[in-house]
């Protein structure tokens, strides 16, 4: 697009990967405030430029986009982001007057000129002031004291200064987002070794589970923990942390599974393994995958109000 930046370009391709700003966080290392200023374009808030390139590439790398595209993308987001920030300048700050050099010297000479006087004419007085003096007295025991009483200095209240933090734009407000057709293939059957990855990673319990003429599906977290979002049929949709070590089995006429670490997992269609390949982690998958094209990505949107729905229902109320 002719007016696309290189914040909208990185939270639209985020989005349509079903991948939220804690997930790139996690991965990156980098922090959420930083990766919510990439996507804002608010390059007054980052580091210098050196800074944001690697920012850029480390997230370019997990959203499996083309480094040199995003690298020109961000010049051009760039020198507008400049206008914008001269934009951003109080009246005052936009007319300030440049004041010459020659000018500011003359001041400071001035001001030790006066300063000087004033040094020279106290340290007079002192000389030809006349002292006192003060006849020494003899204290016995019958002797009054008096005592000095040194009146208390009152304490100067310092009001703390406030500075208003700076204004970034957050998921509050509502955001559009872009459906794509599911192009990618889904899943294979693995071909190696699947004698020994049955035996190893789907107990025979679920192996006797499976029902003839519906999708019968198996999740082994086998390596680490894995978020998962999913829908059976017309039932409500779940979500929640598989931990490493747990599994599931859910069964229907179709289902829909989005896993945020799918490569830490061991998943099975009917006792079968699947391979599933992914770059980031992340995956969509449709079961089966025949029906792929009646859905759209992301399969489930993730609302501000912590609620989810899916994409068919996201349609209908935008």
């Amino acid at each position: 697009m002719k007016n696309e930046t290189i914040g909208n370009y990185l939270k639209n391709s985020r989005i349509s990967k079903n991948i939220t700003i804690e997930m790139v966080s996690q991965k990156t290392e980098i922090t959420s405030t930083q990766l919510e200023n990439l996507e804002t374009n608010r390059f007054d808030l980052m580091p210098n430029m050196t800074y944001v390139k690697g920012y850029l590439k480390s997230y370019g790398k997990l959203l499996e986009e083309e480094e040199e595209t995003l690298l020109k993308l961000l010049e051009k987001t760039y020198q507008p982001s400049k206008i914008e920030n001269l934009n951003n300048l109080t009246p005052y700050q936009k007319t300030k007057p440049n004041i010459p050099i020659f000018l500011i010297g003359g001041i400071i000479a001035l001001g030790l000129g006066i300063s000087g006087f004033f040094y020279f004419y106290n340290s007079t007085e002192i000389k030809t002031k006349k002292v006192k003096i003060v006849t020494p007295q003899e204290i016995t025991a019958e002797t009054p004291l008096k005592i000095q009483i040194i009146p208390k200095k009152p304490e100067i209240k310092v009001e703390p200064v406030v500075v208003p933090s700076p204004i970034i734009e957050t998921a509050s407000k509502k955001e559009e987002i872009t459906l794509y057709e599911i192009k990618n293939e889904l899943y294979t059957y693995e071909k190696n070794d699947v004698d020994k990855i049955i035996n190893d990673y789907l107990p025979k319990k679920f192996q006797k589970s499976v029902v003839t003429g519906i999708q019968n599906v198996f999740i082994n977290a086998v390596e680490d923990d894995t978020w998962i979002t999913y829908k059976v049929d017309s039932s409500p949709i779940k979500k929640f942390i598989l931990k490493k070590g747990r599994s599931l089995f859910i069964n229907g006429e179709v289902i829909r599974v989005f896993l945020g670490k799918v490569t830490a997992t061991k998943i099975f269609l009917n006792n079968l393994p699947l391979k599933i390949v992914s770059r980031t982690g992340v995956k969509s998958l449709i079961f089966p995958k025949e029906r792929k094209s009646e859905f759209r990505i992301p399969l489930f949107i993730f609302q501000n109000d912590g609620k989810v729905i899916t994409s068919e229902e996201y349609m209908k109320t935008n």
